[in-house]
């Protein structure tokens, strides 16, 4: 498995593990009316996105390497 791949499923599963962290932050029973878990549930989904950037410039400058 070259470290293109490895590094493509890593990722993926690191952002489906911070979108089901993020997801049970706004649904959990015991997270109803504190302000914590809101706030780690956004930064969870935020790390979402910065991973998704993240892999988008690291395949791109994978590009070109064999």
């Amino acid at each position: 498995m070259s470290l293109k791949i490895f590094h493509l499923i890593f990722v993926i599963i690191a952002a489906l593990f911070c979108i089901g962290f993020g997801i049970w932050c706004f649904t959990a029973e015991t997270a109803r009316g504190q302000v914590v878990y809101t706030w780690v549930g956004i930064v969870s989904l935020a790390t979402v996105v910065a991973l998704a950037v993240f892999e988008v410039n690291f395949l791109r400058r994978m590009r070109g390497v064999r």
